[in-house]
């Protein structure tokens, strides 16, 4: 009895606490975000976490209150299978919020690797159009040629093959 009292005082705890968490990160994100999409991701997120985190409160006092009936055993049984969909129903939101946010990362992870293409691009663009920046040494040797060794040192026997 003390057991599921105590583990029911801790799942509820932890339910309040994670609704503090998730209203002060939707808060951060609605005065902070300015791109729409972002936005929504963020308001759709804080829904389902603030439903699991309440279905939690709501299954730590089921939990306790389940210790209190005994009879009749066809009232006993539908309670406990009452809270078992409860456990399912907070499974399967928590599965559905890990799928969100990882396609919603992954998408933006590749929204960066393509802008990440396209600022290389145009640096090599720019690069060859204007060069790179690097001017000729001032000791009178001219730069490197194509097919020159690259690696060796200056005046030495294999600096041109």
């Amino acid at each position: 009895m003390w057991t599921s009292a105590a583990i029911s005082i801790l799942l509820l705890g932890c339910a309040v606490g994670l609704m503090v968490s998730h209203h002060r990160a939707w808060r951060l994100a609605r005065e902070n975000e300015t791109d729409e999409n972002e936005l929504d991701f963020r308001w759709r997120q804080y829904r389902r976490r603030m439903q699991t985190s309440g279905m939690m409160g709501i299954l730590a006092v089921a939990v306790s209150f389940g210790q209190l009936i005994s009879e009749p055993p066809v009232l006993v049984v539908a309670f406990w299978a009452g809270v078992m969909l409860f456990v399912v129903w907070i499974a399967l939101l928590a599965a559905a919020d890990y799928i969100s946010s990882r396609h919603h990362f992954a998408r933006l992870e590749h929204d960066y690797i393509i802008e990440q293409a396209k600022l290389h691009a145009e640096a090599r663009r720019i690069r060859s159009v204007q060069g790179n920046g690097c001017r000729p040494k001032k000791y009178g040797k001219k730069p490197k040629q194509a097919g020159e060794n690259m690696d060796a040192e200056p005046g030495s026997e294999t600096e041109n093959g």
